[in-house]
């Protein structure tokens, strides 16, 4: 099976998608910016 992020980010209509790595600490991170229409953005954390 093969990850097809942009078709996923079209799908679920993101806007945008970031991959942060850590070397350092080993963490893997995705930040996704589901929708700035009504002004800036605000978070979540999921583990």
């Amino acid at each position: 099976m093969t990850l097809k992020i942009t078709e996923t980010m079209t799908e679920l209509d993101y806007e945008e998608l970031l991959a942060c790595v850590d070397r350092g600490s080993g963490l893997k991170a995705f930040i996704a910016i589901h929708d700035t229409t009504l002004g800036l953005s605000l978070g979540g954390c999921r583990i």
